[in-house]
């Protein structure tokens, strides 16, 4: 597989002044620290777009993704080896739960993405590797090519996926745990709505038991329901959603997708390498 250069759309990396303030502030911030390396400064942006304009939070979550990206040898998207390794982190976790993704896209610069919930089961990464590093490493690589712009870092992402085959043996808790406390709370990915159709008891309780520990703004995001137009689908989008969680051939969907994340870190890359402030 061949990376190019794509053209970029320059009015998706516009830069408001406030933004490029509170990047430079962070910025000079990390460049008096001495326990955090200087990142891009689209990285920079990125985080101070994620975090709101709190810059306190800001530098939390860069020096959190540092100690992350130490930990499992990651570095910026900056560079074909890079891709590449997060494409074979997505064969990784697809060889054990496969047909997980489905779709992968910015639609009108809002990134979505679309997968079946059912299918990922930590418990199987865990058999196999004595470790979530696997779900982990695809997580921060979806994150980049997700939100390869400035303008898809404000949209936030939405997630949609099925949530007809969860079951209790694949609600993992330490699963839950280290994301939540390894990944989550320093990567700089906005999610915009995480929406669950097809919703079956499994699903709906593990909601209801969790909903109560969670902050109003998390628990804002998240809806259940059995039906996509309950979820605001139109008809036009609920026939194409169908079509694309019933086709035939998922060996032909997972190309399309891998294919379309390749594509997308190349943004991320050419960003990270080429973004000033």
């Amino acid at each position: 597989m061949e990376f190019n250069a794509p053209i970029q759309i320059v009015n998706d990396m516009m830069i408001t002044e406030r933004e490029r303030n509170w990047a430079l502030a962070v910025k000079e911030a990390v460049e008096l620290s001495t326990r955090i390396d200087n990142i891009s400064d689209f990285g920079y942006a990125h985080h101070c777009i994620a975090a709101g304009g709190d810059l306190n939070k800001a530098l939390d979550q860069i020096e959190g993704m540092q100690a992350f990206r130490k930990q499992y040898n990651l570095s910026e998207i900056d560079q074909e080896d890079t891709i590449q390794r997060g494409l074979k982190a997505l064969d990784d976790l697809n060889s054990i739960c496969p047909n997980w993704l489905l779709h992968v896209d910015l639609e009108d610069g809002s990134p979505w993405l679309v997968c079946n919930q059912g299918q990922l089961n930590p418990g199987k990464v865990w058999q196999r590797d004595k470790s979530y590093a696997s779900i982990l490493l695809v997580q921060y690589y979806l994150g980049c090519a997700l939100q390869p712009t400035l303008q898809a870092v404000r949209e936030g992402t939405t997630i949609l996926t099925d949530g007809e085959k969860m079951s209790w043996e694949m609600i993992d808790m330490n699963y839950q745990q280290q994301l939540y406390f390894e990944f989550v709370l320093h990567f700089p990915h906005k999610v915009r709505k995480i929406l669950v159709f097809n919703a079956n008891c499994a699903a709906v309780a593990f909601w209801n038991l969790v909903k109560p520990f969670l902050p109003r703004k998390v628990r804002r995001v998240v809806v259940l329901d059995r039906r996509f137009d309950a979820l605001g689908f139109r008809s036009d989008e609920i026939r194409c959603l169908t079509d694309l969680f019933c086709q035939p051939n998922r060996e032909e969907s997972w190309i399309r997708c891998k294919q379309r994340v390749a594509q997308l870190l190349v943004m991320r890359s050419y960003n990270n390498q080429f973004f000033r402030l």
